[in-house]
C-alpha cells in the first residue's frame, strides 16, 4: 500500500498525489487533489499548453461542482501515478484557479 501526503494550501490541508502528465514526449510533474466525489480530473489550461495540447480541440463540456459550473475541454492523455502509467481523460479549464 502506498501512502500519500496532505499538502497545505492557504492554511488548509488537502490530500494530494504526485502525478506525471505525459503527452507527445513532454512530461509535467505536479500534485493532484484527491477528490473521491469527482468523475474526472481537472487541470488548469496552462498544463495543456506546456504539453502542446490545443485545448479547444478537446471535447467541450461544462462540469458542475460545489463551486459552480466550469467550462472545460476533455483530452485523452497518459498519466503516471507511483509506478502505474495509464491513458485516461483529463479536463482542462481556462477558468480554474
Amino acid at each position: 500500500m502506498r501512502v500519500f501526503q496532505y499538502r497545505k494550501h492557504e492554511g488548509n490541508l488537502y490530500p494530494t498525489v504526485p502525478i506525471q502528465l505525459i503527452h507527445c514526449g513532454k512530461t509535467i510533474l505536479t500534485d493532484a487533489l484527491i477528490d473521491s466525489g469527482s468523475n474526472i480530473n481537472i487541470f488548469r489550461s496552462e498544463y495543456a499548453e506546456l504539453l502542446g495540447i490545443p485545448i479547444e480541440r478537446g471535447k467541450k463540456t461544462s462540469l458542475k461542482g460545489i463551486a459552480g459550473e466550469l467550462e472545460c475541454f476533455i483530452h485523452k492523455i497518459n498519466a503516471k501515478v507511483a509506478e502505474s502509467e495509464f491513458e485516461y481523460e483529463i479536463a482542462f479549464s481556462k477558468k480554474l484557479n
